[in-house]
């Protein structure tokens, strides 16, 4: 069987200050439909803007939000534990909207009661085509630290 390599990156790999932009992606009138049917909401499908602009829902932005800062691998087989996120949403988004997200960390440290991981803070920011801030979430993330990798991978 082949041996597993993590991709991600590592606690220690995370200099606070340093940000990272994922690919973009167009939402798609079937992006909507398919989402709403996904979560079991038609409801979420309808939103519209008074110029009948389809609105995005907030569920749909938070999870593609994560699925643009997935898609840059950095916690791909060294992520460790989701501590959570608080969200703050500015403007909506809507159909046809080119989104992409902008990473940045802002501060890390070693877990006190779980030896090998460190948590790292960052914020994630969805962006427009027109670079405007649609939402931000402020994430708090334990990785595997490099040093402790081996002990991990045993486990």
């Amino acid at each position: 069987m082949p041996e597993f390599k993590p991709t991600g990156l590592y606690f220690e790999d995370y200099v606070p200050g340093e940000e990272r932009l994922s690919p973009g992606r167009t939402i798609t009138s079937a992006d909507i439909d398919m989402f709403a049917e996904w979560i079991g909401d038609p409801h979420s499908a309808t939103e519209r803007a008074a110029d009948g602009r389809r609105i995005v829902s907030v569920a749909m932005l938070v999870n593609l939000t994560d699925a643009l800062f997935q898609r840059l691998g950095c916690v791909e087989g060294t992520g460790y534990c989701n501590l959570g996120w608080t969200w703050e949403f500015r403007r909506p988004v809507y159909e046809w909207d080119t989104v992409w997200v902008r990473t940045r960390w802002n501060h890390t440290r070693p877990s006190k009661s779980i030896p090998g991981v460190g948590i790292v803070n960052m914020t994630l920011t969805l962006l427009n085509q027109s670079d405007e801030e649609i939402a931000s979430a402020d994430w708090n993330v334990m990785m595997l630290s490099r040093k402790n990798r081996q002990a991990w991978r045993a486990a």
